[in-house]
């Protein structure tokens, strides 16, 4: 009977499952729990999971609510600062985890403050904020929160103390109000209000214009020396429809004739003409700020005043009057129309650049196609058209749903779309925001925040451009609901019910808002936002059919957006794809976990069992990890009789200083009605929640080995002699079977007897004796309870029958 040696010394490759019986790879197990598969190869059993030493229970009800986490890092702009944040039901708690020390861990570092959802419930909402998951995304040290019954809002932490405040999203109103039947360049004999609506916001004016009267007594802006004022504050003394004046607006101040002293008067002759920009007003218009662009004798390149001094010995009347407006009553008086949706009030400018529809009319091209909209600026969820405009009876259209996810990419905040469509009633348009992606103008301070739209006006004659800084609207057709917005540093990817976009810049310059493209990447299906964890700055996710990865191309085009080449894969496929496919749907979608940085461990609890409601959703039995190095699977469980539920892992990595405790990935538990923290931190009883009731729950470590087809699938083999092999300096006890031929169970009469291996500090290996024959044989190494294993391997002399 000719011998053989086997060595199996490296358990790298973790769980499989997508393999047969004649082609199981080598270092890999067919089925396993409780044990880690280390990057050095061996494997160990885990630790117990214990409350953090010297935790606290912190009393909050958490009875059939959502909850959710998030690690809110260079909290309030301070990089040393950094806050763990916690959704209970329709509340956020924060939790200072830079301030944590050995001696005061996590759990004592709650703050006072507490932001409730209620607060930020969108109009007409009536549905329960505690009963859905919020997401979080953080940027220039603001928390942002989105919540799809909620205004997306910010928090501020300052001094220890969290506040927070609304966001509204407004954007440029493109659309306008649809007039069925009505032409583009059609020109009514009647005003109604939707087509006066569509009018001014297109850029022309309701209304008349304004005048006004004043006067003044002092140096202006007339000569080309480099002295005098650049702006002039007027008292107003007599005016006409003042509604028509705001920031912004052009006037034309002319300045009468007067007795003038002084030298260099000879070349002044009739009134001044002086035009300018108001910049700011005392309502209701008793003083007005206007500054000065240009005069009827120069334009002012260099700002000057009348060199002989005061240009007025004596206080000269001052005309005021609104120019570059285009009326819709001074069209109408010189027409008998009124403009069309395609007309552009600019266009009817004569040349002293003064809007004179009367003298210019015969001279301008009727235009086919509709003018530039965007006048008018909307809330994006409220679009109260009568509001903004003056204008009554418009019809409004508004929703009750609001974003469910963000992000912060490139100095702006992003927003989702809702699924919620509106169809047209009344006067409305049909309104759907599902597909839709909103960007914030660049963040200078929080008034940005909102603000979705560009700051020039788009139906202006001279500043209609889009700005590289503005905020915006884009679309992404067919992309259906959007459950997540994931921020590279190249661009930004769209996580949608229909697939994988990213956003870019298309000059490789990066996003910007006047040079963007949308390309899609991946027709792989998104299912929520809870499962996605960052590794090195690129997402893992949960979806129906598997775990993926987003990763550049192994062949990208280059480092630079819109090159760069992304794949997705399904790191299931190969390795666990069945164990995965056993996990209930429903469970799926709630998965959540986060990213061990030095140990290179991504862990995902779940639930693997069917939930009966919000009551149990969040209660999760396994925990499944991921080594990004090795690519190796191995489950946890955790024990289900336990007061102490595992809700959500993060990790906790403080900036340093003395007392800090090391990086670790802690469990967020609920026990009861309180809440605090675990870690795998018991390393003596190798007990779960030992402190809970000082009995602890044990927990089984094992792992089957793949298949040992020493006798090529042809032979019978024996193992005579085992020789196994452990590092544990403390001593290390299992138990060790052998399994011939693919048995399932005891009664098949070919599992050995199970037998206890015990090797104290000083033991290296230990030799056994493994009964049984058959083609092929598995390797089944159990914990024993309250024991720790560390194994390197083993080697093995077979025996190989002759007869095939």
């Amino acid at each position: 009977m000719p011998q053989g040696q086997t060595v199996q010394n490296n358990f790298k490759e973790g769980l499989k499952t997508e393999f047969t019986g004649l082609n199981f790879p080598p270092n890999a197990a067919t089925d396993t729990a409780n044990c880690v598969y280390t990057l050095i190869g061996d494997v160990q059993r885990r630790g117990g999971i214990d409350y953090e030493n010297n935790n606290i229970d912190v009393p909050i009800n958490a009875a059939n609510i959502a909850r959710s986490s998030f690690r809110w890092l260079n909290a309030g702009g301070d990089g040393t600062s950094q806050i763990l944040v916690q959704q209970i039901g329709s509340n956020l708690y924060f939790w200072k985890s830079s301030a944590a020390t050995s001696a005061n861990p996590l759990s004592t570092t709650l703050l006072s403050s507490v932001v409730n959802f209620s607060a930020f419930l969108a109009t007409g909402n009536t549905a329960d904020p505690s009963q859905q998951e919020c997401q979080y995304a953080i940027g220039n040290g603001y928390l942002f929160i989105f919540h799809p019954n909620c205004d997306p809002f910010y928090c501020i932490f300052n001094n220890n103390l969290v506040t927070a405040s609304v966001i509204t999203l407004q954007m440029r109103d493109f659309v306008g109000i649809p007039e069925p039947g009505v032409a583009d360049n059609f020109r009514p004999n009647v005003l109604n209000n939707e087509h006066k609506y569509n009018l001014i916001n297109q850029g022309w004016t309701q209304g008349s214009g304004w005048t006004g009267t004043s006067s003044y007594h002092g140096q202006i802006p007339l000569n080309d020396q480099n002295t005098g004022p650049t702006s002039l504050v007027l008292t107003i003394s007599s005016q006409s429809n003042t509604t028509a004046v705001t920031n912004g607006s052009s006037v034309q101040l002319v300045l009468n004739p007067c007795a003038r002293t002084g030298a260099n008067n000879n070349n002044l002759t009739g009134p001044v003409t002086l035009t300018g920009i108001v910049t700011n007003y005392v309502t209701p218009f008793t003083s007005i700020t206007i500054g000065i662009n240009s005069n009827n004798n120069h334009t002012l390149n260099q700002t000057g005043y009348w060199s002989g001094g005061n240009f007025f010995d004596t206080a000269a009347s001052v005309n005021l009057s609104l120019i570059n407006v285009g009326f819709i009553n001074t069209w109408f008086s010189a027409v008998g129309n009124y403009p069309s949706n395609s007309d552009i009030w600019w266009l009817y400018k004569d040349p002293t650049n003064v809007f004179s529809p009367l003298t210019t009319f015969a001279n301008v091209q009727s235009l086919q196609s509709p003018a530039p909209k965007g006048s008018f600026v909307l809330s994006v969820f409220n679009q109260d058209r009568s509001l903004i405009s003056s204008i009554p009876n418009l019809t409004s259209v508004s929703t009750v749903s609001r974003p469910s996810t963000g992000a912060f990419y490139q100095g702006r905040v992003w927003y989702s779309g809702i699924n919620a469509f509106d169809s047209a009633v009344g006067d409305a348009p049909n309104v759907t925001w599902t597909e839709n992606i909103y960007f914030s103008q660049i963040v200078e301070s929080p008034i940005n925040f909102g603000r979705c739209y560009q700051t020039n006006d788009s139906t202006s004659q001279t500043l209609f451009a889009i700005l590289p800084t503005d905020g915006g609207v884009l679309t992404i057709p067919g992309c259906g609901a959007i459950y997540k917005l994931f921020a590279l540093r190249f661009g930004l990817l769209v996580f949608a019910a229909n697939g994988i976009w990213f956003i870019s810049g298309s000059s490789g310059l990066g996003f910007i808002a006047s040079d963007f493209t949308v390309t899609k990447i991946s027709s792989i299906q998104s299912i929520s936002g809870s499962s996605f964890i960052e590794v090195q700055g690129y997402p893992f996710f949960w979806n129906q059919e598997g775990i993926y990865e987003v990763i550049p191309s192994s062949q990208p085009g280059s480092a630079h957006s819109p090159d760069i080449q992304l794949d997705v894969h399904n790191i299931c496929l190969g390795t666990i794809l069945t164990y995965y496919a056993n996990i209930p749907l429903i469970s799926k979608p709630y998965a959540r976990g986060d990213y061990h940085q030095l140990d290179y461990i991504i862990q995902w609890c779940f639930r693997s069992t069917n939930e009966t409601g919000i009551g149990n959703r969040y209660t999760y039995d396994t925990i499944i990890n991921y080594n990004t190095v090795t690519k190796a699977f191995y489950p946890f469980t955790l024990p289900t009789n336990s007061l102490s539920i595992i809700t959500d892992i993060k990790y906790i990595q403080n900036p340093g200083g003395s007392g800090a405790p090391g990086p670790v990935l802690k469990y967020i538990t609920a026990v009861g009605s309180n809440y605090t923290f675990s870690e795998e931190n018991d390393f003596t009883n190798f007990l779960d929640f030992v402190s809970e009731n000082n009995i602890g729950y044990n927990y089984i470590s094992f792992f089957l080995t793949g298949y040992l087809l020493e006798g090529q699938a042809l032979r019978k083999t024996q193992i005579p002699y085992v020789y196994m092999f452990s590092r544990n300096p403390l001593g290390s006890e299992c138990t060790i079977q052998a399994i011939w031929d693919y048995a399932g169970g005891t009664a098949s009469g070919k599992q050995s007897t199970r037998q206890v291996v015990t090797m104290g500090p000083n033991s290296l290996y230990r030799k056994i004796r493994l009964r049984g024959r058959g083609m092929a044989v598995q390797i089944k190494i159990s914990s024993v309870q309250g024991k720790p294993f560390d194994l390197m391997g083993w080697s093995i002399l077979d025996q190989i029958n002759q007869v095939v």
